[in-house]
């Protein structure tokens, strides 16, 4: 029923605005992560020495 000639196109639009919310979302969510120092060491782009240092 999804892909008969006269809903294909809002199926398609579905779809579109689906994988749009998703893809914002995960884009919120590495942005919020780097801002709040959420990643692991190994994932972070910036990382370049293999000392994690805290600070407390």
């Amino acid at each position: 029923m999804l892909v008969l000639p006269t809903t294909i196109k809002t199926t398609m639009w579905g779809f579109v605005i689906i994988v749009l919310i998703f893809g914002l979302s995960g884009f919120r969510m590495i942005h919020l992560e780097k801002k709040y120092n959420l990643l692991d060491e190994e994932e972070s782009e910036d990382s370049t020495s293999d000392v994690k240092v805290t600070t407390n």
